[in-house]
């Protein structure tokens, strides 16, 4: 995502984000922490994920799809994502694309170029949004996540609770020629959360997007700095790092707070054949979390500010009418890594003050 210069006013608004929601619901879904949210466990794991049911829910604007958005996840009295709401995050009478919570997941966040359709629509027409529906394209040259744009034609939803995950169901009837079934699975099991997706391409034309989790990780509170540490397991040349990071070997080491943001690109090696993953630690909690795609990627996109980061596993699916595609995202949580690292080169730690 490329950097953009604000007004004060619109960025605090921004960092208010469509990933959050408006308070706390006393006595509901034995204390819920975010409003509109199911609770989802395993023996090891408590997840708070969005319930579509509820009308002031999380993701209301056309940038994250509603299927399997985990907002809060606890395992052994630890918290591993950005607690928006402690923190204030959230403007209830305004809902912008931006967002600061969550396991969010959103289709075709690519500028030029944009979701299927986009630059076939004229202004006023419509466009497909993998994940949401039918949008109404502005008088724009290009399409970018930030602007809430008009649902013209939402996708239909269902979903099936069950104590330890959901299944979503989703049929985006579409336009022009593009239309698509989407469906995600979420299944809590020991420390580790899984999200199958099955995307059908139902229109008459191929169907290409990309999708990415926008993953809003946080160990228990801690200040983004010394001690986080994100490593791959292949070898990479880290693009847009700032003064306060530095690559050693396969590892990311967060050196100093981010004074605002930082944005960076790990590009996915073309030759690479081993499982796409990528691993973020805390040196001093011991926590850590492990992504992984079953598709290989085309990039990682890390998108960090002092209070989060987002390592965004980028991945491309093209698919010819009436053919379906499926993979796997899986979220292993714990307080010792199962490896010392992914990382082959090692760094000397570096504590965080508490």
């Amino acid at each position: 995502m490329k950097r953009m210069i604000l007004p004060r006013l619109f960025l605090l608004l921004a960092m208010a984000g469509s990933a959050l929601c408006f308070g706390r619901t006393a006595g509901a879904d034995e204390g819920v922490h975010y409003e509109g949210s199911k609770v989802l466990r395993s023996e090891d794991l408590r997840v708070e994920i969005v319930d579509l049911a509820v009308k002031n829910r999380c993701t209301t604007v056309p940038r994250f799809t509603p299927l399997a958005a985990v907002l809060r996840v606890t395992a052994g009295g630890h918290e591993y994502l950005f607690d928006a709401l402690a923190n204030g995050f959230f403007v209830p009478e305004k809902l912008t694309a931006w967002d600061v919570a969550g396991l969010m997941t959103e289709f075709d966040n690519n500028t030029p170029g944009g979701p299927p359709g986009f630059t076939e629509a004229k202004p006023g027409e419509g466009f497909l949004k993998v994940g949401v529906g039918v949008l109404k394209r502005p008088d724009t040259e290009n399409y970018h996540f930030a602007i809430n744009y008009e649902i013209l034609k939402p996708a239909q939803t269902t979903v099936k609770w069950r104590d330890d995950g959901a299944t979503f169901r989703q049929t985006g009837e579409g336009i022009n020629g593009y239309a698509y079934d989407l469906n995600a699975t979420v299944k809590v099991e020991e420390k580790t959360i899984t999200v199958a997706w099955e995307l059908t391409n139902t229109g008459q034309k191929p169907l290409t997007t990309f999708q990415y989790s926008h993953n809003c990780f946080a160990f228990d509170g801690r200040t983004v700095g010394p001690g986080y540490v994100l490593s791959f397991p292949y070898d990479f040349s880290a693009k847009g790092l700032e003064p306060e990071q530095e690559q050693v070997g396969r590892s990311i080491f967060f050196n100093g707070r981010i004074p605002t943001y930082m944005n960076a690109v790990v590009d996915y090696p073309p030759n690479y054949k081993g499982p796409n993953t990528a691993e973020l630690r805390h040196d001093e909690t011991g926590q850590f979390i492990k992504i992984t795609t079953s598709l290989p990627g085309q990039k990682t996109a890390i998108h960090a500010r002092h209070y989060f980061i987002n390592p965004e596993q980028f991945v491309k699916i093209s698919l010819k009418p009436g053919e379906t595609k499926q993979w796997i995202r899986t979220y292993e949580f714990g307080e010792t890594s199962p490896h010392a690292s992914v990382n082959e080169t090692n760094k000397p730690t570096i504590h965080n003050k508490p």
